[in-house]
Protein backbone atom coordinates (compact mmCIF):
# COMPACT_ATOMS: atom_id res chain seq x y z
CA UNK A 1 0.00 0.00 0.00
CA UNK A 2 1.46 3.21 -0.66
CA UNK A 3 2.72 5.36 2.39
CA UNK A 4 0.30 8.27 1.82
CA UNK A 5 -3.11 5.92 1.05
CA UNK A 6 -1.78 4.51 4.52
CA UNK A 7 -1.26 7.44 6.39
CA UNK A 8 -4.88 8.78 5.03
CA UNK A 9 -6.19 5.52 6.59
CA UNK A 10 -5.23 5.61 10.01
CA UNK A 11 -5.52 9.50 10.32
CA UNK A 12 -9.21 8.92 9.32
CA UNK A 13 -9.58 5.59 10.94
CA UNK A 14 -10.39 3.80 7.50
CA UNK A 15 -10.37 0.33 7.17
CA UNK A 16 -7.90 -0.54 4.05
CA UNK A 17 -10.18 -2.83 2.60
CA UNK A 18 -12.89 -0.40 2.27
CA UNK A 19 -13.47 0.75 -1.57
CA UNK A 20 -16.92 1.98 -0.79
CA UNK A 21 -17.71 5.60 -2.83
CA UNK A 22 -17.28 7.06 0.65
CA UNK A 23 -14.57 6.07 2.18
CA UNK A 24 -12.88 6.80 -1.57
CA UNK A 25 -13.98 10.04 -1.48
CA UNK A 26 -12.59 10.44 2.31
CA UNK A 27 -9.38 9.45 0.66
CA UNK A 28 -9.76 12.48 -1.86
CA UNK A 29 -6.58 14.78 -0.38
CA UNK A 30 -4.52 17.37 -2.02
CA UNK A 31 -0.92 17.09 -0.71
CA UNK A 32 -1.26 20.11 1.30
CA UNK A 33 -3.71 18.58 3.43
CA UNK A 34 -1.30 16.37 4.95
CA UNK A 35 0.33 19.29 6.79
CA UNK A 36 -0.45 18.78 10.57
CA UNK A 37 -2.19 15.42 9.57
CA UNK A 38 -2.22 13.37 12.85
CA UNK A 39 -1.48 9.27 12.34
CA UNK A 40 -0.32 6.45 14.60
CA UNK A 41 2.71 5.54 13.03
CA UNK A 42 6.08 3.05 13.45
CA UNK A 43 8.88 4.95 14.34
CA UNK A 44 12.73 3.30 13.83
CA UNK A 45 16.09 4.62 14.10
CA UNK A 46 18.21 5.14 10.91
CA UNK A 47 22.29 5.11 11.35
CA UNK A 48 24.33 7.26 10.92
CA UNK A 49 26.32 7.36 7.58
CA UNK A 50 29.03 9.76 8.93
CA UNK A 51 29.86 10.14 12.10
CA UNK A 52 29.60 13.91 12.82
CA UNK A 53 25.76 13.46 12.52
CA UNK A 54 23.35 11.71 14.62
CA UNK A 55 20.93 8.71 14.63
CA UNK A 56 17.80 10.01 13.23
CA UNK A 57 14.09 8.78 13.83
CA UNK A 58 12.05 7.57 10.85
CA UNK A 59 8.45 6.32 9.96
CA UNK A 60 8.60 2.83 9.41
CA UNK A 61 5.13 2.81 8.15
CA UNK A 62 1.86 4.17 9.26
CA UNK A 63 -0.08 1.99 11.62
CA UNK A 64 -4.11 1.23 10.16
CA UNK A 65 -6.69 0.07 12.30
CA UNK A 66 -6.86 -3.49 10.21
CA UNK A 67 -3.01 -3.76 12.16
CA UNK A 68 -2.52 -5.73 15.52
CA UNK A 69 -0.32 -2.73 16.20
CA UNK A 70 -3.16 -0.39 16.51
CA UNK A 71 -4.38 -2.41 19.29
CA UNK A 72 -8.49 -1.40 19.39
CA UNK A 73 -7.00 2.58 19.77
CA UNK A 74 -9.89 4.92 18.99
CA UNK A 75 -9.41 7.21 16.03
CA UNK A 76 -7.07 10.30 16.54
CA UNK A 77 -8.59 13.38 16.27
CA UNK A 78 -7.54 15.88 13.78
CA UNK A 79 -6.29 19.22 14.68
CA UNK A 80 -6.40 22.62 12.20
CA UNK A 81 -4.40 24.95 11.86
CA UNK A 82 -6.27 27.03 14.64
CA UNK A 83 -5.39 24.18 17.02
CA UNK A 84 -8.50 23.48 17.65
CA UNK A 85 -10.09 19.59 16.56
CA UNK A 86 -10.82 19.74 12.59
CA UNK A 87 -14.05 17.76 13.17
CA UNK A 88 -12.48 15.01 10.80
CA UNK A 89 -13.60 11.91 12.71
CA UNK A 90 -14.85 8.71 11.13
CA UNK A 91 -18.21 8.19 9.98
CA UNK A 92 -18.60 11.76 10.56
CA UNK A 93 -19.73 14.07 7.89
CA UNK A 94 -17.43 16.87 6.54
CA UNK A 95 -17.03 19.44 8.33
CA UNK A 96 -19.82 22.60 7.51
CA UNK A 97 -18.17 25.88 6.76
CA UNK A 98 -17.74 28.05 10.04
CA UNK A 99 -20.35 30.69 11.42
CA UNK A 100 -19.38 34.27 10.49
CA UNK A 101 -17.59 35.85 13.07
CA UNK A 102 -19.65 39.00 15.12
CA UNK A 103 -18.15 42.34 14.60
CA UNK A 104 -18.68 44.58 17.25
CA UNK A 105 -17.96 48.54 16.92
CA UNK A 106 -15.40 49.64 19.32
CA UNK A 107 -16.94 51.96 22.16
CA UNK A 108 -14.11 54.74 21.42
CA UNK A 109 -15.88 54.34 17.36
CA UNK A 110 -18.89 56.30 18.92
Amino acid sequence: MPFLKSVLNSALYLDPADQSPAACERRKKELRDFDGMRFLAEIGIEKSKDAAYPDKNVVVRAITRDMPQCGGRPPVEQIGPTGRPTGETPGAPPPSAPLPVPVHKPKSAS
